[in-house]
Parts: structure tokens; C-alpha cells; sequence
């Protein structure tokens, strides 16, 4: 039997530092890793090395990498969060997959990373054999778990991608589409919680993607997760109008549904329902009535009608016309009778 060539996975480390260079490059050297690895010292040099522009313009000495390996304090024109985002603001490294390495523990630049599209986000460690135990499980992850594209070569300028008009991915949602479920389920929580906004866009972009795979994460999300949107102090009413009520019906059957929407109903019941304003509830009302045969009753504080003061202004707008009236006149008075006190005293 024919032995398998084992496929050498190309690193760009972007590092200013020589020290954690040479920790990083001695890790895959002397481990006999599959890969081998570049380096840059600036996110203006990556740029360039990634665009193949001199003086990395021969691609046999400086391949076009698989991975980059991205520090964030770095000096020059840009920091690595500059760079990363001018990566993927250009649609020929859409597929490119790109790795934090920096010793900042900092939850905003963590938060600023993944927003921005990193795949992932690994803080150094001061411990040299820790650190090379956290580049060994990235190799493995690379060989083992994650899928890369199966022809590495130069993005041309205008990709083929750009020339059929479709827009580039940024990396979270590449890891949506490429990771394991169980992973996925973890990025959808873990941006939900820092930002409902890009959640949003994170799954119409899914949406158009994978299908099957969007449905899927987002049932369980809406069953495991429903306390996030639908309890606490805040009822996310754009999530299950947009999401709950607009999008999974068209994917779900409706014995999914109805389990859904009960568990999601439960919490609303249970601990928010005067969260609601009553338009919502009514909504979510005809929602359950239309797609799954149930009838839900509204709060009780939401039961009672409120008075509608229009009609009654209707017809008695010329009472409180003359009331506003005299009230004023009373104040003018009241004005010129102090000005008269005044003026006789002095």
C-alpha cells in the first residue's frame, strides 16, 4: 500500500519579537511538525507578503501561507487588530485563516479580535515548555480537526470569488461553517452574549451558507440558551421576532416548532411577562395561534385595557382650552401685581 504524503500546513508568524519568534520556530523544528513556517515583523510587511509584493514576490521562497499567526503589539503604521481587519477587508484572503498570538489577557482586545474575524485567540505563556505544548495542540487542531482549503495557492488579484460577485466571509463565519457543531453552538453563545447585533448578522450570513446547519444550532440555542433572550432583565424582542418567529418556521417542522415555542412561552410566562409591552405579546399570541394551533392568554397586568384619552379630549377640547386659559391669565396677573408691589415700595 502506497504511503500517504502527509500535507505541510504553511505558518506566516507576524512577531517583532525574536525571543517568541525563535520559541515559535524552534516548536516546529524540532518537533518534525508538517509545516513550515515564514516570518514578518510588521503588519505592514504581512500585508505585502500576503499580496506576493516585493520583496516577497517569489512564492517558492515565501509561500502563501495556510495560517498566520498574528501578534497584536507590534510597532509601525499598523498593531495587529489593524491588520487583521485590513486582512479581512480583502476578499482574496477571505478563506485565509488567522490565529491571535499575543500575550494580552485584556477581555476588549479578545472581544476586538474575534469581531474583527480571528479564528482564534491563544495568549503566550512565559513558560517556554507551556508554550510549546499550546503550539503542539494547535498543529494537532490544524491536522486533525480542522479542514483547510484543499489547493493552497496565491489569490490573484480580483479572486474568483470577487469576479462572481460574492461576497468575502469573515472568519466567524467561517468557523460557523467549517467547525464541529458543538463549537459552533460555543461561538454562537459566546457572540450572543457580547454583542446581539453582529448575532444577527453572524446568522443571515449562516443562513445563506448552510441551511441545515443554521436551523440546527439556532433550535438548540433557542432550547438550551432561551433564558438569554427571553429571561433576566431583558427580553431580546428583536431576536424572537426576527429570528424565532421569521426564519425557523420556513426550516422546522411543526412538531419542532411547537416544542420550541413552548419552552421560549415558559420562560416569557414565568419571570418577564410584564417586560412585554402588550403589541409584542399580542404578536407572539397570533404567532402560536397560526403555526402551532395553541392559544397563549396575555399577563394579567396586560389584560386590562387602557383608556384611550383621544374621545374624551374630542369632546371636551373647549373645557380644558378655557381652563389652560385662565391659568395663564391667572400667572400674568400674578406678574403684574408683584411688579406693582415693587414699584410702589421703591
Amino acid at each position: 500500500m502506497p504511503a500517504t504524503t502527509e500535507r505541510v500546513i504553511t505558518y506566516l508568524l507576524v512577531e517583532d519579537n525574536d525571543e517568541h519568534a525563535e520559541i515559535v520556530e524552534k516548536c516546529f523544528r524540532y518537533h518534525k511538525l508538517a509545516s513550515e513556517i515564514c516570518r514578518v515583523k510588521t503588519g505592514t510587511d504581512c500585508l505585502t507578503y500576503l499580496a506576493g509584493e516585493k520583496p516577497f514576490g517569489d512564492r517558492n521562497e515565501y509561500p502563501y501561507p495556510d495560517v498566520v499567526l498574528l501578534d497584536i503589539r507590534m510597532p509601525g503604521i499598523l498593531d495587529g487588530l489593524q491588520t487583521l481587519k485590513a486582512i479581512r477587508a480583502d476578499s482574496r484572503h477571505s478563506s485565509l485563516s488567522v490565529m491571535i498570538l499575543t500575550s494580552s489577557e485584556r477581555d476588549l482586545d479578545i472581544d476586538r479580535a474575534y469581531k474583527l474575524g480571528a479564528n482564534g485567540y491563544i495568549v503566550k505563556s512565559d513558560d517556554t515548555g507551556e508554550m510549546i505544548e499550546k503550539l503542539l495542540h494547535l498543529q494537532n487542531s490544524f491536522k486533525t480537526f480542522v479542514r483547510l482549503p484543499g489547493q493552497k495557492q496565491e489569490p490573484a488579484l480580483g479572486s474568483q470569488k470577487e469576479m462572481q460577485g460574492e461576497p468575502a466571509l469573515p472568519g466567524t463565519v467561517d468557523s460557523f461553517v467549517h467547525c464541529n457543531p458543538d463549537a459552533a453552538f460555543d461561538l454562537l453563545v459566546s457572540t450572543y452574549q457580547k454583542d446581539r447585533d453582529e448575532t444577527l448578522e453572524l446568522l443571515k450570513a449562516m443562513e445563506q451558507i448552510n441551511v441545515t446547519r443554521f436551523a440546527n444550532l439556532v433550535r438548540r440555542f433557542c432550547l438550551e440558551e432561551r433564558n438569554l433572550f427571553a429571561g433576566g432583565q431583558d427580553v431580546d424582542w428583536v431576536f424572537i421576532r426576527e429570528v424565532v418567529m421569521e426564519k425557523l418556521p420556513r426550516y422546522m417542522s411543526l412538531n419542532k416548532m411547537a416544542g420550541l415555542v413552548t419552552s421560549i412561552t415558559a420562560v416569557l410566562e414565568s419571570n418577564q411577562a410584564s417586560r412585554l409591552d402588550r403589541s409584542s405579546w399580542q404578536l407572539w399570541q397570533g404567532f402560536c395561534r397560526a403555526y402551532l394551533n395553541q392559544e397563549i392568554d396575555l399577563p394579567a397586568e396586560l389584560n386590562e385595557e387602557v383608556p384611550n384619552p383621544l374621545p374624551w379630549l374630542a369632546q371636551h377640547w373647549k373645557n380644558v382650552a378655557i381652563g389652560a386659559l385662565v391659568v395663564l391669565l391667572a400667572l400674568l396677573l400674578g406678574v403684574i401685581v408683584r411688579e406693582v408691589i415693587r414699584w410702589e415700595l421703591w
